[in-house]
Parts: structure tokens; sequence; C-alpha cells
């Protein structure tokens, strides 16, 4: 007659009631928990995940970190409402390159994760090297018109913007805004916007601020 497992461990210690078990459900009890891990991590995610409200993405040589902390700051401010900064959140990602003499050395894996965020329209602002910048060709659609955007004249030198086939505003030198030059000094950064943005209204407002104090 089959005995029942209470039976079969009844006269055995912990500790041997521990090993008969490991040996004989060692595979169900590892299914089991690796089911709950990623169970209670979904359900984590999808209680704690917040909307974002604005990506901005940042790829320099130089930055002021105690401006960019004051900096995520105020984007919270600008963009988020007091009511509902539990629910949406702003993404600053700041990511370093070099300068050699074989040209820009860049972090493994960042323009890779910048190609996918652009693909996935995750991506809402950006700041690049120049030259990077003019490999998304052709400009004008891979980035936004800024005049389509902004509804005043830019208050920069026209030198300082960049355009694209057809004249459309595609970027701006970061050099010609002071105020974000002073959080990012690099002369060679430029700032634009993914056509395929999400979240231009919070972006125009960004620009706003910066170009015109508003």
């Amino acid at each position: 007659m089959k005995r029942s497992l209470r039976e079969i461990l009844a006269p055995m210690s912990w500790r041997e009631r521990f090993d008969y078990i490991w040996e004989y459900y060692k595979w169900p009890i590892i299914v089991c928990l690796f089911l709950t891990f990623v169970i209670g991590s979904m359900t984590h995610d999808l209680i704690t995940k917040k909307e974002v409200a604005l990506n901005m993405f940042v790829i320099t040589h130089d930055a002021n970190m105690e401006k960019v902390e004051d900096l995520e700051q105020r984007l919270h401010e600008w963009i988020i409402p007091q009511d509902e900064q539990d629910e949406k959140q702003i993404l600053l990602q700041i990511h370093a390159y070099d300068k050699t003499e074989n040209g820009l050395v860049f972090p493994q894996g960042v323009l890779e994760k910048l190609l996918v965020e652009m693909n996935a329209q995750t991506l809402d602002i950006l700041l690049l090297p120049e030259g990077e910048f003019r490999k998304f060709q052709p400009l004008h659609e891979s980035f936004l018109d800024l005049a389509t955007l902004l509804d005043k004249p830019f208050p920069v030198e026209t030198q300082d913007l960049i355009t694209g086939e057809n004249q459309q505003i595609v970027a701006i030198r970061v050099k010609a805004v002071p105020e974000l030059y002073e959080m990012f000094p690099d002369p060679d950064l430029v700032l634009c916007i993914p056509r395929n943005s999400l979240q231009t209204n919070n972006s125009k407002i960004v620009l706003e601020k910066f170009l015109y104090n508003r």
C-alpha cells in the first residue's frame, strides 16, 4: 500500500525531512520559487511604475552635476502638476564621452540605447555631439522642425541654428543657450527633438523656459 508523504516524513528528523523533500521535489520547488519571484516582480512594477512625462537624453563631454541636479528638480516643477507627482516622473539621462586623438569614445551601449529609445518613441529631448547628430540623415526625417514647435523667433544667432534639407530648424547649438551651456559646457553639443516623440508639448515647455525664460 502506497504511503502518504506525511506518513513517510513522520519518523524523520527535520534535517532528514528537508533532505528527502529536496531530493524528490527539488525541481518543482525551484520552478515554484522562480514563478513566485517573477510574478512578484511584475506585480511590484505594475504597482510602482510611473508614467514618463519627459525623457531627456544627454551625451556630453562635460557636465556641471550640481546644476544638473537642479535641472532635474526644475523639470519636475515645469512639467508635472503637484497632484500628479506620484503618478508621473522625469527621466534625465546623462552619459559622458571622451575626446581622443582617434575621435570621440562613447560608453559601451550608449549609442545603441539612444537608437532603441528613439525607435520606441520614448525619447523626447536629445543633446549630443554635432558630429553624431549629423549621422542621422536626412535630418528632417529624424528630428522635429523646432520652428513648428515654438511660436516666437529664436533668440539665438542664425549660425547657431542647424537646418535640414528644406531649411527646417532641426537643432540648436547648446553654446547659444547660456543657461543650458552652464550645465553642459561642451561646445560640440546640439539640442534636438526626435520627430516621433510623443511628448512634444512637454518638450515645448522646456524649450520655452530655456530660450525665453517663460
